[in-house]
Parts: C-alpha cells; sequence; structure tokens
C-alpha cells in the first residue's frame, strides 16, 4: 500500500486584499477529503493537509513532507491558487525528488497541459478525481489508467477521460476527521460545513467551470447516505447548521422533497441553506424546505440587464428573479442574491441596472463579484482572444473575483469596473431602507454581536 499526502492550497488572498484568516471561517475542501476516503477504504497510508487552516505557513508543510515521506503527493488547485500550488510541488520534489507529484482540480483540469510544463509536477488528473487516484495509488501503467496527462520521454501524453461516477453512493465516507472541522462556517451563518448532495449542472452559463469538473449531468446521491453524513457531523462535532453546496440544489425537485421529508420525519433538527436558480423553485417546494431547516437560499441572478443576462445564457429573466426572491421572503426565508459585475456587453448603463435591481429586490444579503474568466469556460476563451472583453494580467493568483479586475471591456476599464464593485456594495449594504430591514431581525444581544461582527467582517473584506 501507498503513503499519500493530499494538500488544500492555502487561499489567505481568494478575497482579494483580505486575509482569509481575519474574516474567521474557511470551506471545508470536499474534494481532497472525498479523494481521501476512497484511498484510505482501499489501505492506502492518506494524510491530508488544509494548509490554510491547520498551519500557520508553508514552512510548516515543510517537515509535514519530510516526516511523511510520502509516495504520493496530490494537490488540489483552483486557479488563484496556481502560484502558490506550484511552489507547494516544488517545495514537495526538493525535499523528497522520488515523490510522484499530482495536481487536479478546476485549473487543472483545465489546463493540464500547461500544468505539466511545469517539471516538479508528474500527473495531471482531470475530471472527479476518486477513481482515476485510486488506480494512480495501486501502482496501474500509466498508459491503462483513464482521466490522466502525463510525460513519457519528454512528450506530453493525454489518455481517454474517465467515465463519471455514476453511482455517488459507491464512494467511501470521506476523510473529515483529518480536517480542522472547528474553522468552518461563513459570517453569516457562523459554524457550519457545506455538504454535497449531488454533482453536475444541466445549464450553460458561460462564466461556470462546474462541468469541467463534473459534466452536464445532474448525479443526485441517496437520502440515506446524505442524512448519514448529516448525523454524523452532528453527533462527533456538533455541527446543526449546513450548507447544500450543489451548483443547483432544487434541479431535481422530486429528489430535493425527499430529502425533505426525510429530514422532518427523523427530526434531525437542522438549519441549512443551499444555492439554486431562481426559475428551479416554487412555492410549494420552498415550504417543505422551510419546515425541514432552510433558512437561507443563495440564488444565482447575475445581472439587472436582460440583455447581459442573454448573452451569458443565463436562460432566466428579471421578472422570473423578482418573483423567486419574494417567493423565498415571505415564507420568512432569507434570500442571498449572487451578482456578476463585467459580464460581457457590459455597459456603465447595465452595471447601474444591476445595482438598482439588487437594491430593488428587498434581499437579506447581496453578494458583487467581478468577472474572473475562469478557464475552461466559454468567457475565458473570448477574453483569451481579445473579443468583446479582454484580460488585464496574466497572473492567476489575481484571478480571485473580490479583489480587482483583470479584465476590461469596450467602454469599461479596469480601474472603472473596480469603482463599480465598491461602489455596489456601499450603496446596497449603507442605505437607510436596508439598515431598517436589518434591525427588525436584531432581537436579542446575541443578534447584535452577530451582525457587529458580520459588519467588521464585511468593512475587512471590502477594504
Amino acid at each position: 500500500m501507498s503513503k499519500i499526502l493530499l494538500i488544500a492550497p492555502p487561499y489567505e488572498t481568494l478575497y482579494g486584499g483580505s486575509n482569509i484568516k481575519k474574516l474567521q471561517w474557511g470551506f471545508i475542501p470536499y474534494g481532497i477529503a472525498s479523494i481521501g476516503g476512497k484511498l484510505r477504504s482501499e489501505g492506502h497510508k492518506v494524510r491530508i493537509v488544509d494548509v490554510t487552516w491547520s498551519l500557520k505557513n508553508l514552512y510548516e508543510l515543510k517537515d509535514i513532507i519530510r516526516d511523511e515521506s510520502p509516495d504520493y503527493m496530490g494537490v488540489s488547485v483552483t486557479t488563484p491558487q496556481v502560484v502558490v500550488s506550484l511552489e507547494i510541488c516544488k517545495m514537495a520534489k526538493r525535499i523528497k525528488p522520488d515523490c510522484t507529484i499530482i495536481v487536479g482540480g478546476p485549473h487543472a483540469s483545465a489546463l493540464p497541459e500547461e500544468m505539466l510544463l511545469n517539471k516538479d509536477i508528474d500527473i495531471v488528473v482531470y475530471g472527479e478525481g476518486e477513481v482515476t487516484m485510486s488506480l494512480i495509488a495501486r501502482g496501474a501503467d500509466l498508459p491503462l489508467i483513464k482521466g490522466v496527462y502525463y510525460r513519457d520521454k519528454g512528450v506530453i501524453v493525454k489518455n481517454e477521460p474517465q467515465p463519471l461516477i455514476e453511482d455517488l453512493d459507491s464512494l467511501p465516507f470521506p476523510l473529515y476527521e483529518q480536517l480542522p472541522i472547528e474553522r468552518y462556517g461563513t459570517p453569516y451563518m457562523g459554524r457550519s460545513v457545506g455538504i454535497i448532495t449531488g454533482r453536475g449542472c444541466p445549464c450553460n452559463c458561460t462564466f461556470c467551470a462546474s462541468k469541467i469538473m463534473f459534466g452536464k449531468k445532474y448525479r443526485f446521491r441517496n437520502v440515506a447516505s446524505i442524512l448519514k453524513e448529516i448525523l454524523w457531523f452532528k453527533q462527533k462535532y456538533g455541527i446543526l447548521i449546513f450548507s447544500f453546496w450543489d451548483d443547483t440544489f432544487t434541479i431535481n425537485k422530486k429528489e430535493v422533497e425527499n430529502l425533505c421529508v426525510q429530514l422532518i420525519e427523523n427530526r434531525v433538527n437542522i438549519k441549512w441553506s443551499c444555492t439554486t436558480r431562481v426559475d428551479a423553485i416554487s412555492r410549494g417546494l420552498l415550504g417543505l424546505m422551510k419546515k425541514a431547516g432552510c433558512f437561507i437560499v443563495h440564488l444565482g441572478i447575475e445581472s439587472g440587464d436582460e440583455v447581459v443576462l442573454n448573452k451569458t445564457r443565463k436562460g432566466i429573466t428579471l421578472r422570473q428573479a423578482e418573483a423567486a426572491v419574494k417567493c423565498v421572503r415571505e415564507l420568512q426565508i432569507e434570500a442571498y442574491g449572487y451578482f456578476i459585475l463585467g459580464l460581457p456587453y457590459e455597459t456603465k448603463q447595465t452595471l447601474r441596472r444591476t445595482i438598482e435591481f439588487a437594491k430593488k429586490l428587498k434581499l437579506d444579503y447581496a453578494q458583487f463579484s467581478l468577472l474572473t474568466p475562469l478557464p475552461g469556460t466559454e468567457i475565458w476563451d473570448l477574453a483569451k482572444e481579445g473579443r468583446i472583453l479582454r484580460l488585464t494580467t496574466s497572473d492567476f493568483a489575481r484571478f480571485n473575483r473580490y479583489g480587482k479586475a483583470v479584465i476590461e471591456l469596450p467602454g469599461l476599464t479596469s480601474e472603472e469596473l473596480n469603482k463599480y464593485y465598491k461602489k455596489a456594495y456601499i450603496e446596497f449594504y449603507f442605505r437607510w431602507k436596508y439598515v431598517l430591514q436589518v434591525s427588525r431581525k436584531i432581537n436579542s444581544l446575541k443578534s447584535i454581536i452577530r451582525y457587529f461582527k458580520m459588519l467588521l467582517n464585511f468593512l475587512k473584506f471590502l477594504f
């Protein structure tokens, strides 16, 4: 059996100039936890390191690599983490030259050949990684392993894709217990963890990179498996708040209804949030979700301009967005809206419409992000070719959505996008209507402290 070290690289500056550690909470690295669970179930010695929340700095990782002396080291890479991930790979090769370095994740899946130009990387896993990593750890011949890129005598070789895992319940339980569970959560939810109830998204949004990893076919886990995971977190760590991280949680309404019924009938008594589309909910479904513990619904609204929405193939209308937010709030569920600034065909006028639309919706929370052309998306191709929008940097460390714009559009410079980004947050949150809306929710010292902490985190994040 093999010794395997799995690394979740640091993402301290993923939120622009704000160090994530100063924001108190982070996100559980589900991908490597799932791979770790698969490898451990097969008898391998596995260690997972969440660098952001388990270590003070990268120097501590050097000691771990020396102590573990792994046969294989896997690094999960998103685009803003590329630079630090390469640094980690270089570090590992210097410490243990015979260690096989493997990278995977969204960025590696989108740009595998570019990753392999770095000589410290031996193998790139593209797509879902559990089965592929299992075969690598067993020592299977690389030419026979689907889902990998590698070098053979200096030539980059691409093997055919690994089929998507149709039965997600065939995967063992993720290796969560090696992670600092107490550090995961969000400013507005507090201590909480994210759970994946399904993989894949059938939608065609031009800015989304989800299909690179999980494909377009949606695969939902068995409800019994989801309940088991929730109860494990609740009993072992006392977690009472959860996020369902699926790209479009309610895409399969029957499965969601079944999950809600089971949560109610089994008296699981948790609170949870989910992310979905404005055209994938109904009053009946939301009512059932509310009874099952749902207290926040995250909605991908993206823009307040119909033309911009159509050009990004979001497939929704402003009327649908208004109806969805109204329905959510009428059922006394908090509505959280996502917006992207800088989409193709954006102008100063459309940016203004988005800000005004966000204010009009009476959302409980709004999150504005700057468009980041992620590798593997249609918008990435447009930006690379300089069509409609143009990249202003090749530094992937700046591709973080919440810092400074990395694109410009006709009539919109990066500096102007940055101004609208701050303007959107200031206008949404620092207005009397919103302050009064929030004040109605404050009914205890605990809620006062909660909102005060959120304000402090918000100011750190924005400035």
